[in-house]
């Protein structure tokens, strides 16, 4: 089944007698109060298979979404989003294997066994639409860019939306075997430059490329550090398959349209260990931060910092009250009159300098700014 949008109040597919079903580019299955996906091995006579891929499960409500009463073979879920729903996610007992995807979801996955792969781990945890109303404020506009060109004779393409100093997309890259989609995450200092880190698949934490870019005019004039190459992107407007706009407050991607990275910190999920290591340079470039909470209402952040670049490292550790998705630390002793503020996103934190300079505190021509990104929970 191909190129299905469904909504309304019955169920969307029930599977009784076929052993194989493949659904392909399902664009939406919403608004449903009855169970979405009804796969029932109590009347299947043979093994089944059953592929789900492209696919979108949004503001369904009050049922378990994905109903498999009983089946033992593989259920192969690909590049799909859950967004919006009230209820269990899936139900009964079964091994499902989930691969690229997103979900955005409050209540219960369900009591079944889920398989991730590395490219899972951005996924988070959404509070409920009437608890996300109370807190709203007027949503920052969004910035979108979509550059092109190449990088050491590679064709690709780099696409981000901006919140005023934050980038967040996605590097398209042609290789020998095919196109790579890389993650990408972006700060600006108040020069205007642009700290560009682009992601490995595999490791979400693990740099494949840093460079910095100026926007003159419609080009992005870039420089990378590590090879001391320059290159140039340009603006591009075609081929365009999705719209950005599609979500607010969000990444959206215009290669694929379950690929969705929203912008805002949920505060219940802050604490935890966020780092970043480059892949060429693993033990000379590197940076962690540990948080933890405590307090009646959890806004004491306690910190432990370990940056090192080239050699030079910066330590240090404390206490700060929370502000919104946000934190500032004075350090001063000695020489040392240095204030940083650290400020949470989807996945990640930022942090940026405040007030004088870090000379004092850690070592010679070290900072501890930067993008840390928060490692994948266990179990």
């Amino acid at each position: 089944m191909e190129q299905i949008r469904a909504f309304g109040s019955n169920r969307v597919i029930s599977v009784t007698e076929n052993n194989y079903i493949n659904l392909y580019k399902v664009f939406e299955f919403s608004d449903l109060r009855e169970k979405a996906c009804v796969l029932d091995e109590k009347k299947l006579t043979n093994p089944a298979v059953f592929k789900f891929i492209d696919c979108e499960f949004r503001n369904n409500q009050q049922f378990s979404i994905v109903y498999i009463d009983n089946i033992t073979e593989n259920i192969q879920l690909f590049q799909y989003c859950f967004s919006g729903n009230e209820g269990i996610l899936f139900s009964h007992g079964t091994h499902i294997t989930l691969d690229k995807y997103s979900i955005y979801h409050v209540d219960d996955f369900g009591n079944v066994s889920l398989v991730k792969d590395m490219n899972c781990s951005w996924s988070h945890t959404e509070m409920k639409p009437e608890i996300r109303k109370t807190d709203e404020v007027p949503a920052e506009p969004i910035l979108y860019y979509l550059w092109e060109g190449q990088i050491n004779n590679r064709e690709i393409r780099l696409v981000c939306a901006r919140q005023k100093k934050v980038l967040i997309g996605e590097m398209m890259m042609k290789n020998e075997v095919g196109t790579e989609f890389l993650r990408v995450l972006g700060m600006i200092d108040t020069d205007g430059e642009i700290l560009f880190n682009v992601y490995d698949t595999e490791n979400v934490c693990a740099l494949r490329r840093i460079f910095l870019g100026h926007i003159v005019g419609k080009t992005l004039e870039c420089f990378d550090e590590t090879t001391q190459m320059e290159f140039k992107l340009r603006t591009y407007k075609g081929d365009v398959r999705y719209a950005m706009d599609r979500e607010a407050d969000a990444y959206c991607s215009p290669f694929s349209k379950s690929t969705i990275y929203y912008l805002k910190a949920d505060n219940r999920e802050l604490a935890g260990g966020y780092s970043f290591f480059n892949m060429t340079s693993y033990s000379e470039h590197y940076g962690r931060i540990d948080i933890s909470r405590s307090g009646a209402d959890l806004e004491v952040m306690e910190f432990s910092i370990d940056y090192k670049n080239k050699g030079r490292q910066a330590l240090t550790d404390g206490k700060s009250i929370l502000d919104g998705n946000t934190f500032k630390h004075h350090l001063s002793y000695g020489e040392c009159d240095y204030e940083f503020e650290v400020f949470f996103y989807n996945g990640f934190l930022i942090i940026h300098s405040v007030s004088g300079k870090p000379y004092g505190c850690f070592d010679s021509n070290t900072s501890i700014e930067g993008i840390y990104v928060q490692e994948s929970s266990v179990g």
